[in-house]
């Protein structure tokens, strides 16, 4: 479970190391997305909500691909543009998003964000686990692979070196 803010910095620069995740466990894996907006990112909200419009038409990954693409340049009039580079209905789209109908559910993954212990972006669990370590694919690979082992599961083996993305400051929000 990743906890997210669509402005955070090290959100985005943490994209490359979920993808080659992805690839290294293609069946073990399953990455669960979370919306965690912090106050001090205004366009992180809207987004949020923006992201599960998508969702609604079956196209979450997509924007949510392109809106890290374009961060932080994500302000409230760009999310309409993002999501016809993601394919998406417009229409259907803007109806949505002026509706808020998903600022409920955006509020929820905060909620559950706190209960679980996020303070900030990104916050990442492997089954309930907090990834305390570096944000490498190491640390992620040493984590899911101890699960892995939990479980008694194939653990595939260690994946090749990577360099490190840039660790977030404490207290970062």
């Amino acid at each position: 479970i990743e906890f997210s803010d669509y402005e955070c910095p090290f959100c985005k620069a943490v994209r490359p190391v979920l993808k080659q995740l992805q690839e290294r466990y293609p069946t073990q894996l399953r990455l669960v997305h979370k919306n965690f907006p912090v106050e001090s990112h205004p366009k992180a909200r809207p987004a949020a909500e923006a992201a599960l419009c998508a969702a609604e038409q079956g196209k979450f990954w997509e924007y949510d691909e392109k809106l890290f693409e374009k961060a932080p340049q994500i302000e409230a009039e760009r999310l309409v543009p993002i999501a016809e580079e993601a394919g998406l209905d417009k229409a259907k789209f803007e109806e949505c998003l002026n509706s808020h109908r998903f600022a409920a559910a955006v509020q929820a993954d905060i909620d559950a964000g706190k209960q679980a212990g996020v303070t900030g972006t990104p916050g990442f669990f492997v089954n309930g686990v907090p990834i305390e370590a570096g944000r490498t694919l190491h640390a992620f690979a040493k984590a899911i692979d101890a699960e892995l082992e939990r479980l008694k599961l194939p653990v595939p083996p260690p994946p090749a070196a990577a360099p490190t993305l840039p660790m977030m400051p404490p207290g970062h929000p």
